[in-house]
């Protein structure tokens, strides 16, 4: 298969990179610093054939029109697409009345807007694919994005930008239908990263693994869902 991931050079997509690479697998990885972004140069080093990487930043409409540009000179498709990059700046639990509007935008430009930025400009690409799925889009979403579940923090940016994540997968899922990629709000489980923290459930190589084999078991008839690294659908 031939893997996009965003947000590639450290945490879970660092380890879903890894993974994919050893299952055989073609990945194109974005980074956006590149000083935190050695253990990624590691990986293309070690599979120079496979492993291809590229810098930009999400949220910035030339470096993502570059991913698209990069991506048509190396793969006649995209299989999967995994839209990771994301922030989460809100540690401390802000309440509402101390919540920065400009904090909000900020987390909503990357987790929000930059997922769509991406979703369109792969778009071409994924629609080439001749996999079941006829190409998959999985969106980062999270726990804390649910509805149904009990609201155990005050992330707020955090919160409504992954809320907005589970609405765009179902839209894009009811606007592509059944001649169209398949697309799932992506739970990529409580993994030991740095916005994880080490007390989270899941190793770094525990996360990774779980995450590339339930990833490319998801069919087309899952398209619109929320999914897990057990390969669990949740409400929302």
């Amino acid at each position: 298969m031939i893997v996009f991931i965003t947000g590639a050079n450290r945490g879970i997509g660092l380890y879903q990179t890894k993974y994919f690479l050893a299952d055989g697998d073609t990945v194109i990885a974005t980074y956006r610093d590149e000083a935190e972004a050695a253990e990624l140069f590691a990986l293309q080093k070690e599979h120079e054939d496979r492993c291809h990487t590229v810098q930009g930043d999400i949220t910035a409409d030339a470096d993502v029109e570059g991913f698209k540009t990069f991506a048509e000179g190396l793969v006649p498709a995209i299989d999967i697409l995994v839209n990771n990059a994301g922030i989460d700046i809100e540690q401390a639990n802000p309440g509402i009345e101390e919540v920065g509007i400009d904090l909000l935008e900020h987390v909503f430009s990357v987790n929000t807007l930059g997922t769509v930025r991406v979703c369109k400009a792969l778009l071409p690409l994924i629609r080439k694919s001749i996999q079941s799925t006829r190409g998959l889009i999985a969106n980062t979403t999270s726990g804390l994005a649910s509805m149904s579940n009990p609201v155990m923090m005050t992330r707020y940016g955090y919160m409504m930008s992954k809320v907005s994540i589970n609405m765009l997968s179902r839209g894009m899922a009811f606007e592509f239908g059944e001649n169209g990629p398949t697309v799932v709000a992506w739970s990529p489980g409580w993994v030991q990263t740095r916005l994880g923290t080490p007390a989270a459930t899941y190793t770094l190589d525990e996360g990774g693994r779980g995450n590339v084999t339930t990833l490319k078991s998801i069919t087309a008839n899952q398209s619109g869902k929320v999914i897990d690294m057990s390969g669990e659908e949740w409400s929302f």
